[in-house]
This record gives structure tokens, C-alpha cells and sequence, in this order.
């Protein structure tokens, strides 16, 4: 066993790797800044600034999804060495985490204010994109620290939120460039992008199951959250337009709207939730059938004994 001093710098380590994966899918890409309706100058792509996160209204799914990652990433690497006889820190994984994802956010909100105004509008909208942020980097350390430390129901909750996060994730790091028209459908990455995050979501809520009574609510948490949170996603996506920003008052009720389709049938809401159903169901029955025949065994051994 390493010495204290040691599993800190290691956990650091596992920490500063695991953000840096979570950043994968953008960094990948170039890491230019994405182009801004409100840029002053007007600018090729490839002319735009280099920045570690793409601050941008249209990316917030993916910004969302790559800082979650990085601590989710970083627990379950510590929650598989812990189950081997090797514990590391969570503080100082999450230390390393958020080390890197506050840097990256500095550095990327000075890229976007080198071309912004100063205008209410301009302050505003770097306003927003750092404090949401900032929250999806506080959410991360949570998820780091559930998946690390907690019981059953509190891991399975963060390892069902880190597959959704996963869904943006992946598109990101598939499409490299977010050119959907470049896709091969078919091409056995596209399945992979489109059902292993709903697997990982469903494989969450069958661990947790319903054997006690936190486990069952953390299992209806997961399930929800599965329902609600792309359509969400999709919703706000569907808002943070240049149309719908010159009229912000119209903006909760074509979100609503959007919200309301994206939970039914035409957006995935219910092929998702037949999956994850479906998964909890069947284990939840596998555990009764084991749970009789151990205690058919049981039985079995004491009239023998008898």
C-alpha cells in the first residue's frame, strides 16, 4: 500500500486525467471558439480563438456533458480501485477535476470576451455561459464523490446522470465536428452513440432495483430522470436560438411545446423508458428467483442436517 503522500498525488492524477478525457470531444475537434452571433468582427471559424470549452449558446448540452464526465470518470476509477484493495482520496481526485475544468472555463471565458463588446447583451450572455458552468462543475465534484464513496442508491443516482450527460458526450466525440450530415447511418458508431448511454442509464437503475427502501426511490430517481432530462435538453436546446433570443418572450411557451413532444413517442421518451423498465424488471425478477432457490438450498441443507 502506497503511502498517504503518494495516493494523493495518484488521486490528483486520476483526477487531471479524468477531466481531460472528459473534455475529449471538443478538444478533438481544435478547440477553436465557436462562432458567436454577438463576435464584433466578423471571423472565419478557423480564425476564431482557441478555447478549452466551446462557450457557446449551442453547446451548452455538450459543455453540460463534458464537465459531468470528467468527475463521473474519475469516481468510477476510484470506486473500481477501492473494490480491489486500493483507495485513493476522492478529495484530492475532485481537487484535480476541478483544477482542470476552472482553467479550461478562465481561459475559454477570456477567449470569448476578446471579441464581445461591452454592452449589457455581451455581459450578460458570458454571464450565463460561466455560471452555468460553474454548476456543471460543482454537479461534477458531486458525481465524482457519489460514485467514489456512497452506497449503492447514492452511486447508482450519479452513474445514471453521468449516461445521460453520456448522450452528449458521445455525439460530440463521434461527430467530432457536430456535422450530422456526416454521418453514416448504419456504421456501427452510430448505434454505439445512440443506445450504450440509455444501457448504462438502465443498468443504473436495475443495480439500485427495489430491495430497500432507498434504493427504490433512488431507482424511480434514475427512471425520471431518463424521461426528463433530454427531453429538457433538447427543449432548451430548441430555445437558445438567435430567434427566439430577440423574443424572450415567447421563449417558455416554444419550450414547453417542445418539452411536451420530445417526452412522447416522436422523441425516444418512450423506447427509452421500455429499455430501462424492461432492464429493472427483469432483475428485479432474477433476484426473487435466485432469492427463492438459495433459500430452497437452505432448506434442503437443514432438513438434511436433520
Amino acid at each position: 500500500m502506497a503511502g498517504r503522500g503518494a495516493r494523493v498525488l495518484i488521486g490528483g492524477a486520476v483526477g487531471v486525467g479524468s477531466a481531460l478525457l472528459g473534455l475529449a470531444p471538443w478538444l478533438v475537434t481544435g478547440a477553436r471558439l465557436p462562432l458567436q452571433n454577438i463576435w464584433l468582427e466578423q471571423t472565419l471559424p478557423e480564425e476564431m480563438p482557441t478555447a478549452l470549452l466551446p462557450l457557446n449558446q449551442y453547446y451548452v448540452a455538450s459543455i453540460a456533458a463534458m464537465l459531468v464526465l470528467g468527475g463521473a470518470f474519475a469516481g468510477a476509477v476510484l470506486r473500481i480501485l477501492r473494490r480491489h484493495g486500493t483507495a485513493l482520496p476522492a478529495g484530492a481526485a475532485a481537487t484535480g477535476v476541478a483544477l482542470v475544468q476552472l482553467v479550461a472555463l478562465v481561459q475559454s471565458t477570456l477567449a470569448l470576451r476578446s471579441g464581445l463588446g461591452d454592452d449589457g447583451r455581451s455581459q450578460a450572455y458570458v454571464a450565463a455561459l460561466v455560471a452555468g458552468s460553474a454548476v456543471c462543475v460543482v454537479l461534477s465534484a458531486a458525481v465524482l464523490v457519489a460514485l467514489a464513496r456512497y452506497g449503492t442508491a447514492g452511486a447508482a443516482v450519479a452513474l445514471g446522470a453521468a449516461g445521460i450527460a453520456s448522450m452528449s458526450w458521445l455525439d460530440g466525440l463521434v461527430l467530432e465536428s457536430r456535422d450530422v450530415a456526416s454521418l453514416v447511418y448504419g456504421n456501427p458508431l452510430t448505434y454505439v452513440r445512440e443506445w450504450l448511454p440509455i444501457l448504462v442509464v438502465a443498468g443504473a437503475a436495475a443495480w439500485s432495483g427495489f430491495v430497500t427502501v432507498r434504493r427504490s426511490v433512488a431507482t424511480v430517481v434514475i427512471l425520471v430522470m431518463l424521461w426528463v432530462v433530454p427531453a429538457t435538453t433538447t427543449a432548451v436546446a430548441y430555445v437558445l436560438t438567435p430567434i427566439y433570443l430577440k423574443f424572450p418572450e415567447e421563449i417558455p411557451a416554444a419550450g414547453l411545446q417542445v418539452m411536451r413532444m420530445a417526452l412522447g413517442p416522436d422523441g425516444g421518451a418512450v423506447a427509452r423508458m421500455a429499455v430501462a423498465v424492461a432492464a429493472v424488471a427483469g432483475v428485479a425478477v432474477w433476484r426473487i428467483v435466485a432469492g427463492r432457490r438459495s433459500g430452497a438450498r437452505v432448506d434442503v441443507s437443514a432438513r438434511a442436517a436433520v
